[in-house]
């Protein structure tokens, strides 16, 4: 495909006396990086592609220019470079962004430090941005291309990356100079310890809140009623209730005091019961209902302390006549 659109002359980037086409494709190749041609070009900063086919960093390359004056703003050291035009054709990049693989391989780093760079370097859009960032990172780097490094786990590596990328972000003045290997790694595990001590304390503060929430909703509740049962039927059900929100609700719906017979139903001295109706998949409270320690109703009651009707008075009967509560209307 790239033979056949340089042999035209198509490219949709290019002039048509563009020096490119003047060239023998056999030179092209060889200018070329065999990764790229092999990848269709490298992935770096964010997932994004570049040096890919018809790509004017492909072009760029495929004139015999650098890769560190290629038209793009990620500046290229000569080792780097060197690193670029070096890679193999079947190199494994999967996720990797190749501009900070270079930088770390140009450095010294080893595998591992390579690969766990990636998690932690930030690559920046602007220039300015960038070069902060390498100069930041660039003693670390040296600092760990070593063998002591490589032989840590990958987990105790990430470990480690995410300390310094801690101490890079939030200290100020913040170095590895006369600082060992082994006392970064003490430095972290100390780091890290202090991080799961303060989630254990608020780990622990959230229990005891939840503990103070499940004892005052507690303090709030009783038990449902031994004997009387609940009744649904034909669009109506009678419900007991059970909590104090469950009564302050229906003292409001209803506009009586039933609100306030909390400590009445805490004290099994009556249970309270709502009757109530379903309409267009809602259901609306119709009657409350108040049953003393004998299990006889005392008083029911429509809104405002209205007598139910009729109809409700007979489903309250239906209800009390399944239970055995004596009912007279």
């Amino acid at each position: 495909m790239v033979w056949l659109r340089h042999t035209l002359k198509i490219e949709e980037e290019l002039e048509e006396d563009d020096p490119y086409y003047e060239m023998d494709f056999p030179t092209i190749i060889k200018y070329i990086p065999e990764f790229i041609w092999w990848n269709n070009g490298l992935f770096y900063r964010n997932g994004n592609k570049n040096f890919y086919f018809t790509s004017l960093g492909f072009f760029h390359l495929a004139k015999g220019g650098s890769i560190r004056n290629a038209p793009d703003h990620h500046h290229f050291t000569r080792r780097m470079a060197k690193v670029f035009v070096n890679l193999p054709f079947d190199f494994n990049q999967g996720n990797k962004d190749m501009y900070i693989y270079c930088y770390g391989k140009s450095l010294g780093a080893g595998d591992l430090l390579s690969e766990t760079l990636q998690h932690f370097f930030r690559h920046h859009a602007t220039p300015q941005e960038l070069q902060d960032e390498l100069e930041k990172w660039n003693p670390i780097i040296q600092k760990l291309s070593n063998s002591e490094f490589e032989e840590l786990s990958e987990n105790r590596a990430r470990d480690l990356l995410g300390y310094l990328y801690h101490c890079l972000r939030d200290k100020v003045g913040f170095t590895v100079q006369r600082r060992t290997i082994a006392q970064l790694i003490q430095e972290s595990n100390a780091y890290y310890e202090r991080i799961q001590i303060r989630a254990a304390q608020r780990a622990e503060v959230e229990r005891a809140r939840l503990e103070r929430i499940k004892k005052a909703k507690k303090k709030d509740t009783w038990e449902v009623h031994e004997k009387v049962k609940p009744y649904k039927k034909d669009g109506y059900k009678i419900i007991e209730l059970t909590t104090r929100i469950e009564l302050e609700n229906e003292g409001s719906v209803m506009n009586h005091c039933v609100g306030s017979y909390m400590h009445m139903c805490k004290t099994n001295k009556c249970s309270i019961w709502s009757l109530r109706e379903r309409r267009k998949d809602v259901w609306y409270s119709r009657v409350t209902i108040e049953l003393n320690r004998a299990n006889k109703i005392v008083q029911s009651s429509a809104r405002f302390n209205a007598t139910p009707s009729k109809e409700h008075f007979n489903v309250i009967k239906e209800w009390a006549d399944l239970n055995k509560i004596p009912f007279n209307n």
